[in-house]
């Protein structure tokens, strides 16, 4: 069974439902939010090739019309809310009211029975219709940020635990790589210091005994130019390792995500490739890889 496209998902037991509630195969379905007589409450708009129905809340049919029955339709916005009128053998009715919210689809609609009733062909008016649902899809619809692809989760609205979640895959692999530049980043840290500490002791130690014991004095400060020497090259050496280790699980974590990227790219529809210029994908999978790794690299 085919589930129509409509402004919200459609679960296939609830679309089999509408189908089976009006006897007819379904295109499209519209989701608002008043009666007609502007009480609020969930009612749903919906087509077939040649019959407009209107729903409630639980997918029962209030009122099928074949188009044949139909003349003037239009879509009409008053204040705070849109309502499709039609004449009904005679009578002028209102047959559905909603808010702004499906205002756009409510139009497309009448554009689609309008189609119907000429003789025009309707493809296209159906697939104005689908445009606008992905678009609807492709928006946030708590914060209205816009979305990577129609219908994902939002991750300014998820919750940092769901967005760990999803970044702890990538990072648990190269999990030991990072303790360890953790635990360098805190050696080199505590090199730094022995500078300072050389410091003190040419002041403290060597400069007074300098005019008493010269041969002492030269003693120590030829041992503090020699750990002066070798802290410099330590820190060098840790901070090279350190940077390798951050670079290595960098990159692994990188690759890891291309790689997702790349086998879940296989699986969309060409559709998303006839809107979405190849370079748009690559530059935005490139841009957003970049992002994670210098995060990696300056996290440590």
């Amino acid at each position: 069974m085919k589930i129509p496209i409509s402004n919200r998902k459609i679960t296939e037991e609830f679309a089999r439902k509408l189908n089976n509630s009006c006897g007819k195969d379904l295109l499209f379905v519209i989701f608002g939010d008043l009666e007609v007589d502007s009480r609020y409450a969930e009612r749903s708009l919906a087509c077939s090739e040649d019959t407009l129905f209107t729903f409630d809340a639980e997918g029962e049919m209030i009122l099928g019309i074949p188009f044949d029955s139909l003349s003037d339709v239009s879509a009409k916005r008053m204040y705070g809310n849109t309502v499709l009128r039609a004449t009904v053998d005679g009578e002028r009715r209102i047959l559905y009211r909603c808010s702004y919210v499906a205002a756009t689809f409510v139009d497309l609609a009448v554009g689609f029975i309008s189609a119907s009733l000429s003789g025009e062909e309707t493809e296209g008016k159906l697939g104005a219709l689908e445009d606008a649902f992905e678009k609807e899809f492709s928006v946030c619809p708590k914060c209205g940020r816009t979305l990577p692809a129609p219908g994902v989760e939002c991750m300014h609205c998820a919750g940092r635990r769901v967005v760990i979640k999803k970044f702890w895959k990538y990072v648990r692999p190269q999990l030991p790589k990072m303790i360890m530049t953790l635990i360098l980043s805190l050696l080199s840290t505590a090199l730094c210091l022995v500078p300072s500490y050389m410091t003190k002791t040419l002041l403290d130690d060597v400069m007074p005994t300098a005019n008493e014991d010269q041969s002492r004095a030269l003693e120590l400060l030829l041992t503090v130019i020699a750990v002066l020497i070798g802290t410099y090259i330590a820190i060098a050496l840790v901070n090279s390792f350190r940077n390798y280790l951050l670079r290595v699980a960098g990159n692994n974590m990188v690759a890891q995500l291309k790689t997702d990227v790349y086998h879940q790219a296989q699986y969309l529809p060409m559709k998303f490739y006839d809107k979405t210029s190849t370079g748009a994908v690559i530059n935005r999978i490139n841009s957003d890889c970049a992002t994670l790794q210098s995060f990696i690299l300056k996290s440590s």
